[in-house]
């Protein structure tokens, strides 16, 4: 018989009870060693059970997922991820690219055009695959008094193309997502907060690292892309038949020379 002491290998979920402690979770707290949206032992409790249930190690789980309101919202990277180990397949079809979408004004149905997002989900069952094409513009962001906050000014690209896979997400693995279908901005949003989490600045350095940030497109596209909506809606109102991305660009450049 071996006389030596047997290694026992702990896997990372073995590790994780650990974080049944109260105790525990408190010192992580008070130590401002966990994100500070995790500001109580009731919202670290919260995020470890709800990061259990999708198969979330404590500290993954509360890297994604985040207390607001009393509700547990993920972080874009977070559904990203979620979706992708799930098998869900994400194909950006358009990225923040012009495109004519038709509303209702006045009781008529009018073209006009905008940027938008286009992203298509597949999910495979025994039965066949559900796919899932969905689209979130610049106009739909606008009705909903979003294009007046900072970080659409900013981050035009990187929050429609959020929005639009929360939207997508909700439609293809609502019950995968055990009722954690919508991201922290959107949240927020509902509840009339300013603060919107995008980045990683909330986040100890010691994790920092970890987390990928969207590229941000640089102020003079985000500043022509306002131009071109306004122009656009001058066009508009002025009866012209047809507008095209490409010619109020040209036409904004050549004022600009």
């Amino acid at each position: 018989m071996n006389s030596n002491k047997q290694q026992v290998a702990l896997t990372s979920k073995d590790l994780d009870v650990s974080y049944d402690n109260e105790e525990l979770l408190q010192k992580l707290i008070s130590s401002k060693k966990l994100p500070d949206t995790i500001k109580s032992i009731e919202d670290a409790i919260l995020v470890r059970q709800m990061g259990r249930e999708l198969g979330l190690t404590f500290l993954q789980a509360a890297l994604v997922l985040y207390p607001v309101n009393g509700r547990l919202a993920l972080t874009v990277q977070g559904m990203t991820s979620l979706l992708l180990s799930m098998g869900i397949a994400i194909k950006t079809i358009a990225d923040f690219e012009p495109m004519k979408v038709k509303i209702v004004s006045a009781g008529e149905i009018k073209e006009i055009l905008t940027y938008g997002t286009t992203i298509e989900l597949k999910r495979r069952f025994e039965t066949g695959v559900q796919t899932e094409v969905v689209t979130f513009t610049w106009k739909d962001a606008t009705i909903a008094g979003l294009t007046v906050k900072a970080t659409y000014v900013t981050y035009p690209k990187a929050m429609i193309w959020a929005r639009c896979l929360a939207m997508g997400a909700r439609r293809i693995a609502a019950d995968m997502l055990a009722g954690i279908g919508y991201i922290v901005e959107e949240l927020e949003t509902v509840n009339g907060k300013e603060r919107i989490i995008m980045d990683d600045s909330h986040v100890p350095d010691l994790i920092r690292d970890s987390i990928s940030k969207f590229d941000k497109i640089i102020m003079d596209e985000a500043v022509l892309v306002d131009i071109i909506v306004e122009e656009v809606k001058k066009a508009q109102e002025a009866q012209e038949t047809e507008v095209t991305a490409e010619k109020v660009t040209e036409e904004v450049k050549n004022e600009n020379q």
